[in-house]
């Protein structure tokens, strides 16, 4: 077998591995995402990110605040697939398993 046949090989075989851990993550989640005190927080700024009032949140007495202390990327995403008037739980169903596959790869 050629190296360049044995290469071509080895990259269906990692493309395949993300695919099925892809597909794992999809099937896991069906009956939903698991959501913790951080989900909430991620989902809530993709909320007001898609509101358009920014990266920030009401605090306990109706203030606006930034949010130093979570990172951006996660909700940004998450904001995005709102763009497309998906559901934001679905949308962090189908990001994390891009992003698995993409992790694989």
């Amino acid at each position: 077998m050629s190296a360049r046949k044995r290469e071509w090989y080895a990259a269906l075989l990692i493309v395949g591995i993300a695919g099925a851990g892809a597909w794992t993550v999809l099937y896991a989640t069906r009956p939903g995402i698991g959501l913790y005190s951080d989900s909430t927080i991620y989902l809530s700024l993709a909320r007001r990110l898609l509101a358009g009032h920014g990266y920030t949140m009401l605090d306990i007495h109706g203030n606006v605040d930034p949010v130093p202390r979570f990172p951006f990327v996660y909700p940004t995403l998450l904001a995005l697939t709102g763009l497309f008037r998906c559901d934001l739980l679905v949308g962090a169903r189908w990001t994390g398993a891009v992003l698995f596959f993409a992790l694989v790869l």
